[in-house]
């Protein structure tokens, strides 16, 4: 039985949301995943994150439909692991919910490499480049997450 992943960074609309997709990308969408934020904003993804899932091939129904939505001790239960991106999210969430503690993770450290992922979105017009490497570099993260299932 595959275990499954929750993604949660600040806000919910940019990198976490991403994760999420490259996650299901990499899975073949066979593998329970989701995201989450934990001062989320209010709903939607960001405009250059549907435009770089458009990109990717990501079905417009798929984000069309996406909705924020904030981190809890109910839906951390739901999931096997829980991923942040930077060691910032990562204490706040082990400080906020220590009884699962021993089951959130940072990304890289998770897929046995170094440093934090920076979130490129609430960037000005013109960082899209980095949002693009930032899925890049998700979706390799993502293959190796997935080899450690």
């Amino acid at each position: 039985m595959s275990e499954s992943v929750l993604f949660v960074d600040q806000r919910n609309t940019c990198l976490s949301a991403v994760a999420e997709f490259a996650f299901r990308k990499a899975t073949g969408f066979r593998v329970p995943v989701s995201s989450a934020g934990i001062s989320p904003a209010d709903g939607y993804l960001e405009w250059r994150v549907r435009e770089l899932l458009r990109d990717e091939g990501f079905g417009f129904e798929l984000f069309l439909s996406f909705r924020s939505k904030k981190v809890s001790r109910q839906l951390l239960d739901a999931y096997d692991i829980v991923i942040a991106f930077n060691n910032s999210d990562l204490a706040r969430l082990r400080g906020k919910f220590p009884s699962h503690a021993h089951k959130i993770f940072l990304a890289t450290e998770y897929a046995g490499e170094a440093g934090e992922i920076p979130d490129p979105c609430g960037e000005p017009a013109g960082s899209e480049g980095r949002c693009k490497e930032s899925f890049e570099r998700l979706l390799a993260l993502s293959n190796k997450i997935r080899g450690r299932l």
